[in-house]
């Protein structure tokens, strides 16, 4: 009998517990606008069905609200200051906001805010008196309009237009400063527009302020792609737009069209990285994996390029893809166009290149530089200390065009100041691309102009075939430019390391190294340098180059793989299987 009373005691206690369980974590039901109004600054909410509203909640909301699938049609952002979590919600209607952050979901988090599965369809239009500086400026996005608290929105989607004529725009953040941004699983699907100068644009960050009393903040983009069109007057990426902090992006992709109506534009991140950095334990880091490019990317000055166009941090690029046509535009000429990267190591700190298994297929066209790979890399400032410029399984199939300056597969332009590790080494790269170049352009399958000794070119191919842009142009068709770091003497006696690599027959080049007619010393015929050096160039067909890169697959019987695979192993067990039997009746 005390048995069973202990069992039916034990019992009441668990279904208390559960009860209790249950009713702490159970939900409050809003069902109207007024009582999402008057919702208590810390509870737990749950909607109950569709509702209207017509003005923000006016507290700081620190609790939670679970759409549970319903949406909220509104005017205004629906939260003055959302710095709790929101999630499972639909958002519909228009947001137009005058001199005031605006964003469908919140005006501003100060805390920072999670949210998860939210959509957003609602229009957001921003009308700003003016800019003004960072951290006291208007903002607009289709999320959040200003963020200064570590936030994260995962499996998010903004469809709804955000446009400006005054201020800095984004998708999902307008501007975040000192903090932690993560986003996972998102999508922007809606115009992004602002072509105001010096206004930041992205599809999910418009400007990331800079990090503050050593800290160093990250914004990570996972599994993210940008869709719609993302229009800028300065600094516009298709994902972000400036950020002062790390950016660490992988598994995403930009489709939608990147202008700047200014300076920079980038189909992944436009600006990462700040050029007054001084010291290396200051400065960020951008690192991008298994990233694509297809949307065309546009800049009416200085830098575009598929994944970041000005770059002032150590970078790296690892399995990224771009298929979109860049081009700058600038009317004096001084764009550059790049397949990755626009312009990088531009900082005065400790700043590096790593590209690795990398292709660019889309046309470049630079007013000054355009490259395959990258634009250039390196300053007087810079310091890339032991990790250099280095570039290994990278390729271009896309046609170059370098309008004035340089023309390239690979990379335009390397800094060099020997002694401070700034020169590029190309490992197993590759470019079919041609290449075309106005008078005073030089252009190279790999490099088109360098000045370290140090500079490598080892085992790569280069089946592009150089020529002039207009047929009166006189471009320099090289290996690579160089200037008096490219030869140790008047001999053709090369520094560079050269070794093992392949170029196609007839493919326009002329000299091994060139500077300038005025300069001799560097003005080497490439016959004269091969002659000297049989182990630096093999001349092949194009033929031969391309059964080389796409080997022709063996004719007979082809080897069963994947599915095909398995079933013919099933086929050969059930034959011996039978086999077995056969012969276990013949013994018997």
């Amino acid at each position: 009998m005390r048995k069973l009373i202990a069992i039916i005691l034990c019992a009441v206690m668990t279904l208390s517990v559960a009860v209790v369980g249950v009713s702490a974590a159970d939900p409050e039901v809003i069902t109207t606008a007024e009582q999402f109004a008057a919702m208590a600054a810390d509870g737990n909410y749950k909607l109950g069905q569709d509702i209207t509203i017509a003005a923000s909640y006016a507290n700081k909301f620190t609790g939670i609200l679970d759409g549970d699938g319903k949406k909220i049609t509104t005017s205004a952002p629906l939260f003055a200051d959302l710095s709790g979590t929101v999630k499972n919600l639909t958002i519909e209607g228009a947001v137009d906001g005058t001199d005031a952050q605006t964003g469908a979901l919140a005006a501003k988090s100060t805390d920072g805010c999670n949210v998860e599965k939210v959509t957003n369809n609602a229009n957001v239009t921003v009308s700003a008196a003016s800019l003004k500086g960072y951290g006291d400026g208007i903002y607009g996005a289709g999320f959040v309009a200003y963020i200064t608290g570590t936030s994260t929105f995962k499996d998010c989607v903004n469809n709804g237009s955000v446009t400006s004529e005054t201020t800095h725009v984004s998708g999902f953040v307008g501007f975040a400063n000192d903090n932690d941004l993560t986003f996972t699983g998102c999508s922007n699907n809606g115009l992004v527009k602002n072509e105001k100068a010096k206004t930041r644009t992205g599809g999910f960050v418009g400007v990331n302020g800079k990090n503050k009393d050593g800290k160093n903040f990250t914004i990570t983009l996972t599994d993210c792609k940008n869709t719609a069109d993302i229009t800028g007057g300065d600094q516009v990426g298709g994902l972000v737009g400036w950020t002062m902090s790390n950016v660490i992006v992988t598994n995403c992709s930009n489709s939608g069209k990147v202008v700047s109506t200014a300076n920079y534009a980038g189909g992944l991140v436009s600006r990462p990285g700040d050029d007054y950095t001084k010291t290396y334990a200051d400065c960020a880091a951008s690192v991008f994996t298994n990233c694509t490019n297809s949307g065309e990317v546009v800049s009416f000055q200085s830098q575009a390029a598929g994944m970041a166009s000005y770059v002032c941090t150590p970078i790296e690029c690892i399995g990224c893809t771009n298929s979109g046509k860049i081009t700058t535009v600038d009317a004096d000429g001084k764009g550059y166009a790049a397949g990755l990267i626009g312009k990088a190591a531009v900082g005065a700190a400790k700043h590096y290149v790593i590209c690795t298994d990398c292709t660019n297929t889309g046309e470049m066209h630079g007013g000054q530089v355009g490259a395959g790979i990258c634009g250039s890399a390196g300053t007087s400032k810079n310091n890339a200390g032991d990790k250099h410029y280095t570039f290994t399984n990278c390729k271009n199939t896309g046609k170059i065009t370098g309008d004035k300056t340089y023309a390239a597969g690979i990379i335009g332009y390397v800094y060099g100041d020997n002694g401070t590790g700034q020169y590029a080494v190309l490992d197993k790269c590759v470019n079919t691309g041609d290449l075309f170049g106005g008078t005073g352009c030089f252009m190279s399958n790999f490099i088109a102009y360098t000045n370290d000794k140090m500079t490598t070119i080892k085992d790569c191919v280069g089946s592009g075939k150089c020529s002039a842009l207009k047929e009166d142009d006189k471009p320099y068709m090289v290996v690579f430019g160089c200037s008096n770091a490219g030869v140790s003497d008047e001999s053709t006696v090369a520094v560079c390391p050269i070794e093992n690599n392949i170029l196609v027959e007839n493919s326009g080049i002329e000299y091994s190294y060139a500077t300038a007619e005025e300069n001799k010393i560097n003005i080497i015929k490439f016959d004269e340098y091969l002659a000297a050096h049989p182990t630096a160039f093999s001349i092949k067909t194009a033929a031969e180059i391309n059964e080389l890169l796409n080997p022709t697959t063996p004719t007979g019987p082809a080897t069963p793989t994947g599915d095909t695979a398995v079933i013919v192993m099933i086929v050969c067990l059930v034959s011996l299987l039978g086999m077995g039997i056969a012969l276990k009746a013949r013994k018997a």
